[in-house]
């Protein structure tokens, strides 16, 4: 018999440790983190935290009741705030 799947959500961040570049991935509604070399790598492995998370007898679990609303804010902020933000396309949803 399959597991049920449900959607969490993951937010991913790119960090940089000297010249070396990492992706954390971490699913705040369980409060579960993981990271990768590339963004794939780091969503294959939060996939695999989860369901080692989920299956974990002895991990305290919570609740979980999901509603998501997303949406996009438009702001004004100063020149040069924004000279390191690189624009990401949403391609990467639901990989």
């Amino acid at each position: 018999m399959s597991k049920p799947k449900i959607p969490l959500p993951v937010i991913v961040t790119e960090e940089r440790v000297g010249r070396k570049k990492y992706f954390v991935a971490w699913c705040p509604v369980v409060d579960v983190v993981s990271q990768g070399r590339t963004y794939e790598e780091a969503m294959k492995n939060i996939e695999e935290a989860l369901e080692l998370y989920f299956e974990d007898p002895d991990a305290k679990k919570i609740s979980i009741t999901i509603n998501v609303s997303l949406a996009n804010v438009f702001t004004s902020v100063p020149k040069g705030v924004l000279k390191n933000v690189r624009k990401t396309t949403s391609s990467r949803v639901g990989m």
